[in-house]
């Protein structure tokens, strides 16, 4: 143990009383923290023993005054509450820890005028880059007077990096694994807050896969807001599809929320499951996993570090735009598409 008295247990170390302590300069005790210049192995031991013994931490708001950074990346989430975006909160959280960064958490309720506020105060606390997994359709003039990286992961922000599952092959997918178990009248249940277009890649990936096999005969895709994309709301539309239908033997959803619904609407009509119909989820979530519903695991973690690589790459080199990049998914069979075939 360094012997020097009590005086240095009575304040926060500083890199100036290091220095005294070790009886060496400031800018030798400088670059042993900081890594940077030369130094000997026998120096750096004694400035470690001298940190490990009197607790010494960098500044790190000084630390990004010198550098301009702040060592913070921000993630816009629709919502939190969502297991799929908080798992990959998790993932990207730890992922950035790794490499020095910390992780800021905005809840944007998947409101435009919430997004837009959200990115204005960032760009005040001088965040690193963004990481977005609600669309950004337009930024606030903040933003286009100080632009700072941005990438998207499942949400597309125009002229920046986008980290993704194939949303078409996903719904193509579940599409054809019905198709093969005998299943012909099939509806697809999507969440969004967008009026549906031919473009969304999953309601092409389903309509294309179902002219494949010469069964697209009808409208058979249905829209709940993503805003109130609960079960109870997936259940009173799948309640009333099915009372209208009775020919329905499919259900393919775009989150497990929905999934979920959609069998306690096939069960209060007293419908067998999978023998009646067979319903798949998305996102490989709890709702899933507890009622055995079939999903699709859109590998989080994969999503989350790519989308780490990326963001600190853009910005530790101000001239890399960004690689825009496609995570694997698998379908995952429980006992909803389970059983025999028609």
């Amino acid at each position: 143990m360094i012997d020097t008295g009590d005086v240095y247990m009575k304040k926060k170390l500083s890199i100036k009383d290091i220095a005294e302590i070790a009886g060496l300069s400031v800018s030798t005790v400088s670059r042993v923290i900081n890594h940077k210049g030369r130094y000997s192995k026998e120096t750096e031991k004694k400035i470690n023993e001298i940190i490990k013994e009197y607790g010494y931490t960098r500044s790190q708001a000084a630390v990004s005054l010198r550098n301009t950074k702040s060592m913070i990346i921000a993630l816009l989430v629709p919502d939190i509450t969502n297991e799929f975006y908080s798992k990959i909160a998790f993932y990207l959280e730890k992922a950035l820890r790794q490499h020095g960064y910390m992780l800021f958490i905005c809840n944007t309720e998947n409101k435009v005028q919430v997004v837009q506020e959200c990115i204005h105060e960032l760009i005040s606390k001088n965040v690193d880059g963004i990481i977005s997994m609600v669309a950004i359709k337009s930024f606030p003039k903040s933003f286009i007077n100080n632009p700072i990286p941005i990438i998207g992961i499942d949400a597309i922000c125009p002229y920046y990096p986008l980290i993704h599952n194939d949303a078409y092959q996903i719904a193509y997918q579940c599409t054809q694994l019905f198709i093969n178990k005998g299943r012909k009248h099939l509806i697809y249940i999507i969440p969004t807050d967008d009026s549906i277009q031919s473009d969304i890649p999953q309601i092409k990936g389903f309509k294309q896969c179902l002219e494949d096999h010469s069964l697209l005969h009808k409208d058979n895709i249905y829209k709940i807001p993503v805003r109130n994309a609960s079960y109870e709301d997936a259940e009173s539309l799948v309640y009333q599809l099915l009372s209208n239908d009775s020919q329905i033997d499919g259900i393919i959803c775009g989150s497990d929320k929905i999934a979920l619904g959609a069998l306690y609407a096939a069960k209060r009509l007293n419908k067998k499951i999978p023998e009646d119909i067979l319903i798949i989820g998305n996102d490989h979530t709890l709702f899933s996993q507890l009622s055995s519903i079939s999903t699709v695991s859109r590998n989080r973690q994969e999503l989350a570090e790519k989308a780490c690589d990326e963001i600190i790459k853009m910005n530790q080199d101000p001239s890399y735009k960004g690689k825009s990049q496609i995570v694997d998914f698998h379908i995952i069979e429980r006992n909803s598409t389970k059983g025999d075939q028609k």
